[in-house]
């Protein structure tokens, strides 16, 4: 007689013997007339969103529509694999233009924008020695 071995409905070999589900924590639930003391634990559930927050983008060159994630170039139009609490979330990057990057997500619902830090636009006045007296010099030589 042979014995043929079981498989579950995927066409999964069986191994070993069956150990039963695991045990359910048990919750307590109170009373109406009991108030309840501990607050439910906050959970950190890993998003598409903060993947994106969580992205270090190193350099952008706007003009060719490309970023430097790490030593990886990325491109408007290329799909990436970001990850966040373990998981992996896929995005678009949409467009990469002044106001920061923009990723959209592969079901095309969510936009995201990642802001990137740009250096100063100017010096502020009297921070830089000779400013002023630059300033000066051309203004005397201007007419009235």
């Amino acid at each position: 007689m042979a014995h043929r071995r079981a498989t579950d409905p995927f066409g999964n070999t069986i191994r070993g013997p069956y150990k039963a589900l695991p045990q359910v924590a048990q919750i307590a639930v109170p009373t109406p007339g009991q108030e309840t003391t501990t607050a439910p634990p906050v959970v950190d559930v890993p998003t598409l969103e903060k993947a994106v927050q969580e992205l270090t983008i190193g350099a952008v060159d706007v003009s060719a529509h490309e970023i430097l994630i790490g030593s990886r170039s990325v491109r408007e139009g290329d799909l990436l694999v970001l990850e966040s609490g373990g998981r992996q979330f896929v995005a678009w990057v949409q467009n990469v233009g002044v106001r920061g990057v923009l990723f959209c997500d592969i079901n095309l619902k969510k936009h995201l924008l990642k802001t990137f830090a740009s250096g100063p636009k100017g010096f502020p006045a009297g921070s830089v020695p000779g400013t002023s007296d630059l300033h000066h010099f051309l203004n005397k030589d201007a007419p009235p």
